[in-house]
């Protein structure tokens, strides 16, 4: 199939498909995608040519498990991370892949009717001049502030400060007119429970809807918290989805 046929496809639920949308858009050089279309479904692996997702290889699966599992023999071997995939292909994965490990997670959205904002505007942009700031939070060395400057300028993140300090962030992964993914919102842990993660979700929330008519992020679904704040923001369960570790070393982000 010709790309502009595929990213068609894909905008028919763009809120599944926003990781795929965006690299075969954004950097269809780097990323690498094997399709099946049967009986009307787009079946695909895609292995991601986002530059912020490039240290391990890294890949999502959308379609039916009878549709994917031939796809699969493109795969390889670990060391293997794979996001943003539909829970409903995790038998065909694992019968692949047996010892790898799994996270549940919940995929969410949010629209323009259905988002209910909270911000007080207490939320501003992270720059590169906060670098030191952001690794700190991060609890990453000064050293590891040139890796974390390209996701600084490439990505929006919102955060909450307390004078020089870093207590609240989140951050966009997705980018495009049809759909803005949100990730990475966390809370420093002294200062939890004073709604600064409401505030940076929701800021973030409302800026991304100014430019895309769907926001989506995925989250751990026995993280209660979350799922019970971005209930109330607005955001609505969508779909079942898998993170999956194969020898990379790699846990869900906080979102």
């Amino acid at each position: 199939m010709k790309k502009d046929d595929i990213i068609q496809l894909l905008r028919q639920d763009a809120g599944a498909h926003a990781w795929a949308l965006q690299d075969l858009q954004f950097w269809p050089d780097d990323t690498t995608i094997h399709v099946r279309h049967d009986g009307g479904v787009l079946n695909y692996l895609l292995f991601t040519g986002h530059p912020g997702a490039r240290r391990v290889r890294s890949a999502a699966l959308g379609g039916t498990p009878a549709g994917v599992e031939p796809l699969l023999e493109h795969l390889g071997g670990a060391p293997l991370l794979i996001r943003e995939t539909p829970a409903s292909l995790l038998p065909v994965l694992m019968a692949k892949m047996p010892h790898a490990r799994v996270w549940q997670e919940q995929r969410m959205e949010a629209t323009r009717q259905s988002f209910k904002p909270c911000h007080k505007g207490k939320a501003r942009r992270v720059t590169a001049a906060d670098a030191a700031t952001f690794a700190a939070f991060h609890g990453a060395p000064p050293q590891a502030i040139p890796q974390l400057l390209p996701w600084i300028e490439g990505a929006i993140i919102l955060g909450v400060f307390d004078g020089p300090r870093l207590d609240a962030m989140a951050s966009t992964f997705v980018r495009v007119p049809e759909v803005w993914d949100l990730v990475s919102i966390r809370t420093r842990p002294e200062a939890r429970r004073r709604g600064l993660a409401a505030e940076v979700t929701s800021a973030l929330t409302a800026l991304a809807l100014e430019a895309a008519p769907l926001v989506t992020l995925t989250v751990l679904k026995d993280n209660a918290p979350a799922l019970a704040l971005y209930g109330k923001l607005g955001f609505a369960p969508r779909e079942d989805r898998i993170w999956l570790d194969h020898g990379a070393g790699s846990t869900p982000q906080m979102t």
